[in-house]
């Protein structure tokens, strides 16, 4: 046990720092049973080799890791925004069997292709996909779940969301905090173009407030998403009121009305 604690460390690193060389050689002369065990070992019970790969390292090194590790290509590691100390407290929790991953703020167990695709890899993306990924996963914590096209719409990843989705990924499935993948995409019209070519419902509404993708674009104002929407029969009808503090009050309706007015 002692070993292969000690062997995932350094596999981590090998992958963190893309040394395939170092890799093979700490494999070399193991048996398949073996590798796996240090493949799919997770270090601190937070990281594991395949999903730091996925994020830092090449393709042959994912490859290396799923056809001759036997890496869990569905194996969830934990990803945070936050520092080493809230890594540390997850780490700690648990070891202590006393909390779930969703009471620590930012923290998501994801698995590698949802890493890959919030990143933009787009080769790692197609690498997982071709052993097999699950496109459709869901990855997240608490009430916040969002499959891997979601995030890569969110980080306006287009190659990545037009693999994803030639691949079968759900565009339509509500996401994150109760939104779609066209909604998500408001700050792209490239995008949102894309999503509404591939079948993407621009009625599609969130299940609190029944907003669709127009009322999202209009509310932070992307007005170029907006006239797209628009162009493509979308419906101006008001719904309930946004709750944004972020927003002055009514801006969503002035950019809704402005790009309708265009539009006519």
């Amino acid at each position: 046990m002692e070993d292969t604690d000690r062997l995932s460390k350094r596999l981590l690193r090998c992958a963190r720092d893309d040394d395939l060389g170092i890799a093979k050689r700490l494999m070399h002369n193991r048996s398949p049973e073996e590798r796996t065990a240090i493949a799919c070992k997770r270090v601190g019970r937070v990281r594991t080799a395949l999903c730091d790969a996925a994020r830092f390292s090449s393709v042959k090194f994912v490859e290396f890791l799923l056809d001759e590790c036997g890496a869990d290509i569905e194996q969830r590691a934990i990803f945070t925004n936050g520092s080493l100390l809230v890594r540390r407290s997850i780490s700690r929790m648990l070891a202590d069997d006393k909390s779930v991953v969703s009471e620590v703020a930012n923290a998501f167990e994801v698995a590698p292709l949802w890493y890959a695709a919030l990143v933009g890899r787009l080769d790692v993306v197609k690498t997982l996909v071709r052993h097999g990924a699950d496109v459709n996963a869901l990855c997240g914590c608490g009430h916040y779940r969002s499959t891997p096209v979601f995030e890569a719409c969110s980080r306006s990843e287009l190659d990545v969301v037009q693999r994803l989705i030639g691949s079968g990924a759900d565009i339509q499935r509500l996401c994150g905090f109760d939104r779609t993948c066209l909604m998500i995409s408001k700050k792209n019209a490239s995008v949102c173009d894309l999503l509404i070519r591939r079948g993407a419902a621009l009625d599609a509404a969130t299940e609190v407030g029944g907003h669709t993708a127009l009322h999202v674009a209009a509310e932070a104002d992307c007005r170029d998403t907006v006239r797209l929407l628009l162009e493509r029969g979308g419906d101006a009808t008001p719904a309930r009121p946004f709750r944004s503090r972020r927003l002055p009050a009514g801006r969503g309706q002035t950019a809704s009305r402005d790009a309708a007015a265009a539009h006519r």
